[in-house]
């Protein structure tokens, strides 16, 4: 059963995010869980933010991972882009874990490229199997 979000970031106009989260398991534990019909629109000019977190019962696992391309060093994704643009993060995924219960879906703007200027962030979680 999919975990649906849609939701604007704290000013309420500025980057929308829609989705939902498929768990996959094995037995009676939840085992892997993909993030689909993701995306993230940007009203604005500007730069949309991004974070997505798996919870497992060890930690948390954050994407996009290490090295990635607009990857800030406190773990998002900065994408600069005109306003009225979607960016498709959908195939998101956490591997194989015995403990993982939950995600949560992080969207945040900033009016220019500046790497710490991230405002207006608003996130949700969802468990593994419940909404």
């Amino acid at each position: 059963m999919p975990d649906s979000w849609g939701f604007w970031d704290y000013t309420g106009s500025r980057v929308w995010t829609q989705g939902h989260a498929d768990w996959y398991r094995s037995s009676l534990v939840y085992a892997s869980g993909t993030l689909n019909n993701a995306w993230v629109y940007q009203a604005y000019s500007g730069c949309l933010w991004l974070k997505v977190t798996w919870f497992t019962a060890s930690g948390s696992v954050s994407w996009p991972p290490s090295g990635t391309v607009n990857r800030t060093t406190d773990g998002w994704l900065r994408r600069c882009q005109a306003p009225g643009t979607w960016f498709n993060f959908s195939g998101v995924n956490h591997p194989s874990s015995l403990t993982l219960y939950a995600v949560s879906v992080c969207v945040g703007y900033s009016p220019s490229y500046s790497p710490g200027l991230r405002k207006y962030e608003a996130c949700t979680k969802k468990n593994a199997g419940f909404n």
